[in-house]
């Protein structure tokens, strides 16, 4: 149980050590917590693992998508200086003749 033992004794909680279960009084309303069957723990690590898989899923589209962003904009600022020497080369000719 991770709650812990002063947890246990703040709630005045009764353990059922036959069958696992805790009870106490929250909000003046009975309250038992039994463990998960293993049935249930599975369809709940399954359902988890589907969490985390389309959260780095939308995590990868998004790096891709600033990765193309910022090749882009590489791209521009190379062109950029490309067109600054080409016309630097073509005044220096110009000077030439």
């Amino acid at each position: 149980m991770l709650l812990g033992r002063p947890w246990q004794f703040d709630k005045r909680a009764n353990h059922d050590g036959h069958s696992n279960k805790y009870s106490f009084v929250h909000n003046e309303r009975k309250v038992t917590l039994v463990p998960l069957s293993p049935r249930e723990m599975c369809e709940d690590q399954n359902k988890l693992r589907e969490k985390r898989e389309q959260e780095n899923k939308k995590l990868r589209e998004k790096e891709k998508k600033s990765e193309k962003e910022r090749e882009k904009r590489e791209f521009v600022s190379k062109s950029e200086g490309s067109k600054k020497s080409l016309a630097n080369k073509i005044d220096t000719l110009h000077a030439l003749l």
